[in-house]
């Protein structure tokens, strides 16, 4: 009986695949699922990264806005512009080090 063109055996009346293909093919299938598994768990950890920093900048969004509509007058916020009505300016920061400044004029 001819063998299948394309197809390679290990030796006369050897059937399937050898021991090594085998282990081979487990480690192959091993890494690549490791690779996944870790690929999934940086995404899901960036995932939950963003919503944590966009959810505190919305949060930083709301309180420039409560800082413009209420304008607390302190003298040390000041900004002179010449020819301009006075700006208040306030630094709001996040838990990572950023910060963002608030620019308040006066009515």
């Amino acid at each position: 009986m001819a063998a299948h063109p394309g197809r390679m055996r290990a030796g006369p009346g050897s059937q399937g695949f050898s021991l090594f293909e085998t282990l081979i093919t487990a480690l192959l299938v091993t890494i690549v699922v490791a690779g996944v598994l870790q690929f999934t768990g940086q995404v899901l950890l960036l995932y939950a990264r963003n919503q944590v920093k966009s959810k505190e900048t919305v949060d930083l969004w709301n309180r420039g806005r409560e800082l413009r509509r209420n304008r607390p007058d302190s003298p040390d916020t000041v900004v002179p512009v010449p020819g301009a009505r006075p700006l208040h300016r306030f630094v709001l920061r996040n838990q990572y080090g950023g910060q963002w400044e608030v620019l308040c004029a006066e009515k």
